[in-house]
């Protein structure tokens, strides 16, 4: 009997060190096959999406470094205008293709916003993206026209308090970034302000002549009228100060519960795509990015550049999807 457990002990360790050869095997199998996929690619040339007009900034970056990339790989690349949408055309045009890296779409910072707004919702991003990099920052300010009888965020504050539905704040269409940046602002400080929604250029016009008494607007398309003192500038609507109004304190820095309402354009893959080309090429997009060249056009064109991994920007739009969906869940967003 002892020889016979003896023995069959002997049979199931032989039997689990070969199930255990043949599972390190299939591991190694599975590493050498993503590798050579990273060896391989690109197959074919690789298409970037641009969901906006040509001519606009996202579109002109997205070009930008897409030549930059096949300059510094020798890889070729093609950029494909689907606008129209709210986006949802060129997110669609990422979604209906292979999850092999070779399609990336330019996404820009209104698409969690769209995810809630548009019923069904047309996309998922946690589901359906992988975020390779973001490769801008927009950063949002409050300004106000200079007759106004306040001159800090603190003091307006106090003035909308004792003034409700008195004040008008402009930003631009009816669910971007701006007027959700509004909403924000005035969930968090408790006030109640008028919002005006604008198609274009008119409403920096109309905050100058004191036809709205503030707006919301990208720190870089005020910066000249903040300067000539044609606009005095409040608040920074995100975590950090921006470098283009370095004298403009944070919503923090103000007294006021902190908010990130910084928008961004970056690049996204499909979900499923395998891990070593997501790796490859994220490195070889932030090494354009890095680039001094690069971030010199950038700053002509009014971005701010940035380069993350995919795990930093994968949290600022899961950290976006968290603000932005509260908010129009709660009810108190108009559209």
């Amino acid at each position: 009997m002892k020889l016979h457990t003896t023995g069959l002990r002997l049979r199931r360790g032989i039997l689990m060190s070969m199930l255990g050869a043949l599972s390190v095997l299939g591991l190694t199998d599975k590493a050498a096959a993503q590798a050579n996929t990273a060896v391989n690619f690109p197959a074919k040339p690789i298409r970037f999406i641009s969901p906006s007009g040509p001519g606009l900034v996202n579109d002109a970056w997205t070009r930008l470094l897409a030549l930059k990339l096949s300059e510094r790989t020798g890889w070729t690349t093609v950029v494909e205008n689907r606008a129209g949408g709210n986006y949802v055309i060129g997110t669609q045009a990422l979604m209906s293709a292979p999850a092999d890296g070779h399609t990336v779409l330019a996404a820009v910072s209104s698409m969690p916003v769209v995810q809630y707004t548009m019923k069904p919702a047309p996309f998922d991003m946690r589901r359906d993206m992988t975020p390779l990099t973001r490769v801008t920052n927009v950063q949002l300010v409050l300004v106000a026209n200079i007759n106004q009888p306040f001159k800090t965020l603190p003091e307006m504050v106090s003035y909308a308090r004792a003034n409700p539905a008195k004040l008008s704040y402009g930003s631009l269409n009816l669910g971007s970034l701006t007027h959700l940046a509004g909403e924000l602002l005035k969930d968090v400080a408790g006030i109640d302000m008028v919002n005006v929604p604008y198609n274009g250029e008119t409403l920096m016009i109309d905050t100058m002549s004191g036809l709205i008494h503030v707006a919301v607007m990208t720190t870089s398309s005020v910066r000249a009228n903040v300067a000539a003192g044609r606009l005095r500038a409040l608040a920074i609507l995100g975590p950090k100060r921006s470098p283009i109004l370095p004298g403009v304190p944070t919503v923090e820095e103000a007294g006021l519960p902190a908010i990130d309402a910084d928008g961004w354009q970056g690049l996204v893959i499909r979900s499923g795509t395998p891990p070593a080309v997501v790796e490859r090429l994220q490195r070889e997009i932030n090494a354009v990015i890095a680039a001094p060249d690069f971030q010199e056009k950038l700053v002509a064109l009014g971005a701010l550049p940035i380069s993350e991994t995919s795990d930093q920007f994968r949290r600022k739009i899961e950290a976006d999807l968290d603000t932005w969906g509260k908010l129009i869940n709660s009810g108190k967003v108009k559209f």
